[in-house]
């Protein structure tokens, strides 16, 4: 409870490295709280590390898959991945079909029209999807 707690101060005068060191220590002395979970993502997301913040949201999901806030924070954090995808996809696109307006307003930093990213967003090309699934982290791609 300590660096959870002291955490969540850190998070409120936006110290985000030390909040994450100290949400780091409770997800080690509580990986069984999602709270711990929760406060993980917040400080990566925060210091730019979206990938690795939504892994903690899908972690704290898998210990209580109905609480709000992960679920808030784990598209909060698809976003970022989103744009980040985006700026590394600009050849791509340009190389293979034609964007959506959905990637069209993402490579602006905008969010999608829709309430979540779906299989139309991107150009359906295998490099592309290739990105996507190492964006996202996807095991077997990260593997190979």
């Amino acid at each position: 409870t300590f660096y959870s707690n002291r955490s969540a101060c850190y998070a409120a005068l936006e110290q985000w490295p030390q909040a994450l060191d100290d949400a780091t220590q409770c997800v080690k002395l509580r990986p069984d709280w999602s709270k711990a979970y929760f406060r993980r993502a917040l400080a990566l997301l925060k210091v730019g590390k979206a990938v690795e913040g939504r892994a903690m949201t899908d972690a704290g999901l898998l210990l209580e898959p109905e609480n709000r806030d992960l679920k808030e924070l784990r598209k909060a954090c698809i976003e970022p991945i989103c744009r980040d995808f985006a700026n590394a996809s600009m050849i791509d696109y340009k190389m293979d079909a034609a964007p959506s307006e959905d990637f069209k307003l993402v490579m602006k930093g905008r969010p999608p029209k829709g309430p979540e990213l779906n299989e139309k967003a991107f150009p359906q090309t295998q490099r592309t999807m290739m990105h996507v699934a190492v964006m996202m982290q996807h095991a077997k791609v990260v593997k190979d």
